[in-house]
């Protein structure tokens, strides 16, 4: 399990990763039976849409992970984690979501 996970703001120049990302994402969760996502959502707009918004964060070079976070008042929102599936089950989802939870704590 990685001890600690660095987030980055994504870019546009981040697309071509991030939208590698998220096919894999796609296909994990279609091989577990999970229709949450399919070919027409999440897609490269909802992901221009975040960067632009500012909720889209990533980790590492090549952006093996991604998460969306939103604000509204005092809550945060975590939405459409992503995890490559070449490190899945290192802990980052689980990171990702203590990350969320602390920012909650710390701007309430």
């Amino acid at each position: 399990m990685l001890k600690s996970i660095e987030l980055q703001p994504a870019y546009k120049e981040d697309l071509p990763l991030l939208l590698n990302l998220l096919q894999d994402a796609k296909e994990q969760m279609a091989s577990s039976h999970i229709t949450q996502w399919n070919s027409y959502y999440p897609n490269i707009g909802v992901l221009i849409k975040d960067i632009e918004d500012r909720s889209l964060y990533s980790t590492g070079a090549s952006n093996i992970a991604a998460i969306s976070i939103d604000r509204r008042g005092k809550d945060w929102y975590l939405h459409r984690l992503m995890v490559h599936s070449s490190v899945k089950g290192q802990g980052i989802a689980k990171k990702y979501s203590q990350i969320s939870f602390k920012m909650a704590i710390l701007t309430t």
